[in-house]
């Protein structure tokens, strides 16, 4: 079979023979173009920000219908070749060539599900008996110029309308007084929702009542509406002052009708706070809602419990009418609870949590706070409140974000783990970067100052203004050829100032320093990082195929299921790939290493092997403890060979490889009867010496993987010759 695109394309949507496909994936593998083009391929079909062609394009590029043909294979020869280059030429229309051919292969090797009960009314119209046509009036003669309508018109009949497709007597009835039934509950609600429960409660037990006793004493009705109109706003000034107080009324007339608050006699026109308290219970005037009378004993025991007249020189708190307790409430708690502010304006806004540090931003990613209490990941919602002391991880390709109380923002990218200090005397809030990757940058208050802790160095940073943006990299590297449980790994810093203008303060500073953009520095800005571009992964927006299995986990990780069950769900996913890749990156952060381990026996998993190699090594170098349970988990599905894997994914430096008799047992690694130690050497092997060799460690053909094999072995002998002459 030869290698086209077409062809190419068929490869890759898994639509060829196995025989086609195995002989098409050796091509390919021994061709680095046509490697390259098939993961160009993957990469333009995932872009979210690239064009497509115009629809009424002309030319062979920009006609539709050659897309269809080349797809159809009905193309003719002669155009083919210089489609295809078309198609290399532009991403554009690669996308769409790729794409489309993609959606044929779903639509066309997939059998569409019908409902069964569909498929039998649709047969059942088709098998129907016919019914006579119906008689039709004579009609006088057609005219001469339109004979064709004329014939139309005498065959054609009066079309059938099934059984059930007809109308069911007395369903478009019911089907209204159901609409109406609906719009005049859901109106109730809005006007619930409008007024407020507790003035609607208060109009329903309270309003009736005293229209009635008004009509008894000789007013009018316009002067009892503007009796009551007082009395709302009095009322509502009171609950405006003291939410708890209107609370603690309106549960009183739950329980016991009403609780009255006698006034004292001699009270002047200033106590309003006072009158207001006793106006939100308006049992005095309605016959109806009068409390039962109380003997002595109980007068007395009310006026003892009523508010005192406020003196002219009281403070805000002392002109607050106390509401009183019910029977069975604690005057002291209900005390506690009321808020002492006696202005009667509009409330104020909840003050933030004691330990509030910040809230999350999060639309579609996914961002996990340890619970310490129960030792487990939890997913975190939009707008929650991040505490001091939290530590949150972010998954990979996610982009979760917190905003510090002091207006700084912090996008984590991908896979990362910090901790939330408390703010220091200075009001100055810390974040502890374990590692990854991540973008500072302030949305509202210039100046804000934020504690960056990495390790045991503590650097203060500021933002002159609302432009400057700040992104930090913390990655710890494994040192190859060394055991990371004694070990530790060394963290790469990397500090980049993308944009404006950013103060620098270090642990050893006096004062701060202004830093302008572009700058790229480790430890010490005054030693810029010569030559340093800025990072790739700060503009990178292009879309891989975990990217696009990332939806899926955040649809799968919910808050009210543990985060390991919903991802050891999506790294068993029996078709898509991508999505077991993915899950078990994630598993690995939160400390499941079993999924991660078992991709690298997986053939289908063969294009992300490197990047899962480089992943586990990182969980290894990020403590002591994740490299141990690396080890339980080789040791759990490799018991006999666990020890030999583990070692491979140490590495190796270039005096073990040429002198310490490492490329012997990784050349001989090469050929072992189990897929994962072929993988893992190979690895090793393009890692040391940098070449690129013909080998697939898919392969099980004995022959074919010798002929690899001995292709390696000379390859490496001469380089290490070349090593020990230079």
């Amino acid at each position: 079979m030869r290698l086209t695109l077409r062809t190419m394309l068929a490869y890759m949507d898994g639509v060829l023979s196995p025989a086609d496909a195995e002989e098409l994936r050796r091509k390919i593998e021994q061709n680095e173009g046509a490697a390259g083009i098939m993961h160009r391929v993957r990469d333009v079909q995932c872009r979210l920000r690239l064009g497509a062609p115009k629809v009424d394009g002309r030319g062979l590029g920009g006609d539709a219908n050659t897309v269809a043909e080349y797809l159809d294979n009905t193309l003719a020869a002669d155009r083919i070749p210089e489609f295809e280059r078309i198609c290399l030429e532009s991403d554009a229309h690669l996308a769409e060539a790729a794409a489309c051919h993609h959606i044929l292969a779903l639509v066309l090797g997939e059998r569409a599900e019908v409902d069964p009960e569909l498929r039998r009314k649709l047969y059942g119209l088709i098998h129907a008996p016919q019914q006579p046509p119906e008689a039709t009036p004579p009609v006088a003669a057609p005219p001469v110029a339109e004979p064709e309508l004329a014939a139309a018109g005498k065959s054609r009949r009066k079309p059938s309308v099934p059984d059930y497709l007809r109308d069911q007597p007395g369903r478009r009835s019911a089907l209204k007084w159901l609409i109406g039934i609906a719009a005049a509950v859901l109106l109730a609600v809005i006007a619930a929702m409008a007024i407020g429960p507790e003035k609607l409660l208060s109009q329903l037990r309270g309003t009736d009542g005293e229209r009635h006793v008004a009509a008894a004493n000789g007013e009018t009705t316009k002067e009892a509406e503007t009796k009551e109109t007082t009395a709302d706003k009095a009322a509502d000034g009171a609950a405006n002052a003291s939410e708890p107080a209107a609370d603690v009324a309106t549960g009183a007339d739950e329980t016991a009708d009403t609780v009255d608050v006698p006034v004292t006699e001699g009270t002047d026109e200033g106590e309003t706070a006072a009158e207001a308290a006793a106006v939100t219970s308006r049992a005095e005037e309605s016959p109806e809602l009068t409390p039962p009378p109380m003997d002595e004993a109980s007068e007395t025991e009310a006026a003892e419990s009523a508010p005192s007249a406020p003196t002219p020189d009281a403070g805000p708190s002392e002109s607050t009418a106390a509401p009183v307790a019910a029977p069975d409430e604690d005057p002291a708690a209900e005390t506690e609870t009321s808020v002492a502010e006696g202005s009667g304006t509009d409330s104020v806004p909840a003050p933030p949590a004691a330990n509030e540090v910040g809230r999350c931003f999060l639309q579609k990613d996914i961002l996990l706070r340890l619970d310490v209490k129960e030792g487990i990941w939890k997913r975190l919602a939009h707008g929650d409140i991040v505490h001091a002391g939290d530590r949150l991880l972010a998954f990979p390709r996610f982009s979760p974000a917190v905003t510090l109380t002091n207006g700084v923002a912090i996008e984590m990218s991908g896979a990362a783990q910090v901790v939330v200090e408390a703010p220091d005397g200075d009001g100055t809030p810390g974040l502890r970067v374990l590692y990854g990757r991540m973008i500072l940058m302030p949305l509202s208050d210039p100046q804000s100052p934020v504690r960056l802790l990495i390790g045991d160095q503590e650097h203060v940073v500021t933002f002159p203004d609302t432009k400057t943006v700040l992104a930090v990299e913390v990655r710890p590297e494994l040192v190859n050829g060394s055991n990371p449980e004694q070990t530790p790994a060394p963290r790469h810093v990397e500090f980049c100032l993308v944009d404006g203008k950013l103060g620098w303060q270090g642990a050893t500073a006096d004062s701060p320093s202004e830093l302008t953009a572009p700058l790229v520095w480790t430890t010490d800005p005054a030693a810029p990082v010569a030559g340093a571009e800025t990072p790739k992964w700060i503009r990178d927006q292009s879309k891989t195929g975990e990217s696009v299995a990332a939806p899926t986990i955040e649809e799968m990780v919910t808050a009210d299921r543990p985060v390991t069950v919903s991802l050891k769900e999506a790294a068993k996913h029996p078709r898509h790939r991508e999505l077991r890749s993915l899950a078990a990156k994630c598993l690995a952060l939160v400390g499941e290493y079993d999924d991660f381990v078992a991709i690298l026996s997986d053939p289908a998993q063969w294009p992300a092997w490197d990047g899962q190699i480089e992943e586990l090594r990182a969980s290894m170098a990020r403590s002591p403890e994740d490299a141990a349970k690396v080890r339980a988990a080789l040791e759990e599905a490799r018991s006999s060979d666990a020890v030999g894997l583990y070692r491979l994914l140490w590495g190796y430096t270039s005096e073990q490889f040429s002198q310490g008799g490492a490329a012997d047992e990784l050349l001989a690694d090469l050929e072992h009867p189990d897929i994962d130690y072929r993988v893992l050497a190979h690895w090793n092997l393009r890692q040391l010496t940098g070449m690129r060799h013909p080998y697939d460690a898919r392969d099980e053909d004995g022959k074919l993987r010798k002929d690899r094999v001995e292709l390696w072995q000379k390859k490496v002998a001469q380089w290490l010759k070349d090593k020990q002459g230079a």
